[in-house]
This record gives structure tokens, sequence and C-alpha cells, in this order.
């Protein structure tokens, strides 16, 4: 079966960029290292420094800020489907 004729004028496509998934913050000075982690309920990005210290975070994890990144990686560990990746 042929698929019916669209009425008014054709679609327009919104062009896709292939941009970089930026920092969590860019104003962030130094050496800071960006991290994807994601589970089934939430994908963010945490911007993390030398000493492992979380510098930048969204507003779901912004409790984690100046605390050491182990602990948000505990808290997401218990949430399922936990998987992390540095950019």
């Amino acid at each position: 079966m042929a698929p019916l004729p669209r009425a008014g004028p054709a679609a327009e496509t919104t062009p896709r960029h292939s941009t970089p998934v930026p920092p969590a913050a860019a104003h962030v000075q130094g050496d800071a290292t960006s991290w994807w982690l994601s589970t089934e309920r939430m994908t963010i990005c945490v911007d993390v420094d030398t000493a492992r210290i979380v510098v930048a975070a969204p507003p779901i994890a912004r409790k984690f800020i100046g605390q050491p990144a182990t602990k948000l990686g505990r808290w997401l560990r218990r949430q399922p489907g936990f998987r992390c990746q540095k950019l």
C-alpha cells in the first residue's frame, strides 16, 4: 500500500550538529576531566579535578560538588544500568 501524500509544505528537518559533548561547566579552569555517567534513570556529565573531586555537575548531582567522585559513583552504582566513560 502506497503512503498517502502529505498536505501542506514539505517537512523541514533540523540539521544534526556533530559537535562533541561539552563539559559540565565550561568555566571550570585547570585540569578538570569530564565524565559521562549514565543509568536507566538519568544521564549526566560531571567535571572531576586531578584530586578526584567533583568540581562541576548538573542540578541533580549538585550536592556532590566539592566531594570525592567516589561518593557520586557509589550513589549512581545503586541505580540499575550504571555506565561511565571519560570524555
